[in-house]
């Protein structure tokens, strides 16, 4: 009853479920050390990631890891993520299902940002120039098609082998 009067937010992992998040501690996030802080040009993609969590229940928001400087370089410039970039997100699918945090969070944490970040990407949502809104629109629509695939495969890595490692048990 504690955890709800918080505001936590609940997730399943390995069978127990428990809080991720409490809505208590937002305020907190303004009190964390200076270099714990992301530079202030970041601040707003900061905003978008802790939403995010938020929206997918509390998922831990460093399982984001690059994603959202990925999604606005590919807003404004049109870059595609290089392999390596794609490697960590796939790490990152990995951890959250060590974690035992839910493939269907994982990509909501993901898809979630993506929303919110386009939203606040007025400069090109609100351009009068329709080819330069479809350009952007594309370039970060395949960023998520790519990164979202390759967390997706990540977890299904780190997956079969938490199956593989409890049957070597048994």
């Amino acid at each position: 009853a504690r955890h709800r009067e918080l505001g936590g937010y609940f997730l399943e992992g390995a069978g127990w479920e428990r809080p991720y998040w409490f809505e208590a501690n937002a305020e907190l996030l303004k009190e964390m050390p200076a270099e714990w802080q992301p530079p202030a040009r970041d601040a707003w993609l900061v905003e978008v990631a802790n939403a995010a969590a938020r929206d997918a229940g509390g998922v831990p928001v460093q399982l984001l890891g690059d994603y959202l400087p990925l999604l606005a370089d590919a807003a404004v410039s049109g870059r595609r993520p290089k392999r390596a970039e794609l490697d960590a997100v796939g790490r990152l699918g990995r951890q959250a299902a060590q974690q035992g945090i839910s493939a269907g969070r994982v990509v909501q944490l993901y898809l979630s940002a993506a929303r919110r970040l386009w939203q606040d990407l007025p400069m090109v949502v609100r351009s009068r120039d329709r080819e330069a809104v479809r350009a952007a629109a594309a370039a970060v629509l395949n960023v998520i098609d790519d990164a979202v695939a390759t967390l997706a495969d990540g977890y299904a890595v780190a997956r079969r082998e938490l199956v593989r490692r409890e049957e070597t048990l048994r």
